[in-house]
């Protein structure tokens, strides 16, 4: 019901299924559209798939705003224990890990809950920006990055370049969506800040200077893929 064309697909769930389907999608030619978390380490798995056809757009989000969302939401504990929780989780001594801490699940068992949301989100982090480094410069191409904090400041550049980047046009929904997510508005720093000084209480020296690391790379990542004339 969030779609811009909600009654586009409540019909589709009464139209024909099977060959009348597949024929439609040939003629139609739809975006196949496909939301997740944390899969740019995936992406030749994606290549693989789709080849020169794969678009895919990457929203980044400063880490200090990552480990607080994390840690407001439990997830330093309900991986393990919250049947909603749907992420991979491996077997390990008999508790449930998420994957996001394979080859070191003991470390995580020992952390707290502060310490194992900033050592997952520096794992994400780590395994996404070392396959985008191992991409040529064709695949690079097939990826647009989005900064949160820019985007949700000034959403109308970043629309434009997605609708460049897909090959698609914007829309009246499309100006219509920006205004329900509350686009655009302030981003706060200062607030930013406070959640930093505020993890800094709740983690040990080594998760500090673990996410200090994690802070000073994504800012200067941000800064070599600002387009040209753009600065925050």
């Amino acid at each position: 019901w969030r779609s811009p064309m909600p009654w586009r697909y409540f019909r589709r769930l009464f139209g024909k299924e099977g060959g009348a389907a597949v024929e439609q999608i040939r003629r139609v030619r739809p975006i196949f559209q496909n939301m997740t978390h944390d899969q740019l380490a995936n992406f030749d798995l994606f290549h693989e798939a789709f080849g020169p056809r794969l678009r895919i757009v990457e929203m980044l989000r400063h880490p200090v705003d990552l480990v607080d969302s994390w840690l407001r939401r439990g997830w330093g504990e309900r991986f393990s224990t919250d049947p909603t929780g749907f992420t991979f989780c491996v077997r390990y001594n008999g508790q449930d890990i998420p994957y996001y801490a394979r080859e070191w699940e003991a470390q995580y068992l020992a952390c707290s809950s502060t310490g194992r949301v900033v050592r997952m989100i520096a794992r994400v982090w780590d395994d996404n920006i070392q396959a985008y480094s191992s991409l040529s410069s064709d695949q690079k191409a097939q990826i647009l990055f989005v900064p949160y904090e820019e985007f949700i400041q000034e959403p109308s550049g970043y629309i434009g370049a997605l609708s460049g980047f897909l090959g698609a046009k914007e829309t009246p929904s499309t100006s219509r969506t920006v205004k329900q997510q509350r686009c655009p508005r302030p981003y706060s720093v200062r607030g930013r800040l406070a959640k930093w000084e505020r993890i800094k209480t709740q983690a040990t020296p080594d998760e500090i200077s673990l996410l200090a690391r994690l802070n000073g790379e994504y800012e200067n990542f941000v800064r070599s893929i600002r387009p040209a004339g753009r600065d925050h």
